[in-house]
């Protein structure tokens, strides 16, 4: 409704026509479906489940290791190494999958520390224009999967190609089958994202740090995933738990 509202307002200020949202009686309306929603317990906003770095870590590990089946194994290892590379975008580099599908070999280069990789990302939901600097960094074994699957085609790898050569539903869909194959249930596209922005709030990472990792403009967005993160992990966990009351 809010995007309804919007489309509407911006259509009126284009055409130097009223705003009809802005009338007494619209605004009200809107205000009253808005308390009827937030009262209702089955509306809350939906998240993605984030993924955790112990999971990351352990989906790495399982795409390392394919089921053959009743593919040859220069397919199957193929697979394997794009699924861990999809892992290691979606989490460590907080990639929309979007962003992991047009990503090319030009835009992964080698960080001065070793095992870093710095992956630029020239558009993005935010930045559609590409004309604002977007960095993401890969470490350990989630850049070890990047490069991994760089040294298994036959030579280097074309530069203007695209890294992950699938769609972002495809994307969504092989992390959420490598996902089932861990036990790991519940996994999206936006699961990955979540996850490293999760991850860092609970490590200490300031929501400044985070809004960087991932490329977030806007900081209430940081503040959304870290919500469940500061109730778990806040003043009253800190000081009351283990109490003995």
């Amino acid at each position: 409704m809010r995007r309804g509202a919007a489309a509407i307002r911006a259509a009126h200020h284009a055409a130097g026509e009223a705003d009809p949202t802005a009338a007494p009686r619209v605004a009200l309306t809107l205000r009253g479906i808005a308390r009827q929603r937030a009262a209702n317990p089955d509306a809350a906003p939906r998240q993605a489940r984030p993924l955790t770095y112990d999971e990351a870590v352990s989906l790495l590990t399982l795409a390392r290791q394919p089921e053959r089946g009743g593919s040859t194994t220069r397919a199957a290892t193929r697979r394997g190494l794009l699924d861990a590379v999809i892992v290691a975008l979606l989490f460590c580099a907080g990639m929309r999958r979007s962003e992991a599908a047009s990503l090319r070999w030009a835009d992964v280069v080698a960080a001065p520390q070793p095992d870093r990789l710095r992956i630029r990302v020239r558009q993005s939901k935010t930045n559609q224009a590409g004309d604002e600097l977007d960095y993401r960094l890969l470490v350990n074994g989630f850049a070890g999967a990047v490069e991994a699957l760089r040294a298994a085609g036959d030579g280097e790898p074309d530069p203007a190609a695209r890294v992950v050569p699938l769609s972002p539903r495809q994307i969504a869909r092989r992390l959420a089958a490598l996902g089932e194959k861990a036990g790991i249930k519940g996994l999206s596209g936006h699961s990955g994202r979540v996850g490293m922005a999760v991850e860092l709030v609970r490590r200490g990472a300031s929501t400044t740090s985070v809004q960087q990792a991932g490329g977030w403009k806007d900081p209430a967005m940081v503040a959304r995933y870290a919500r469940s993160v500061q109730a778990e992990d806040g003043a009253v966990a800190r000081f009351f738990a283990g109490g003995g009351a």
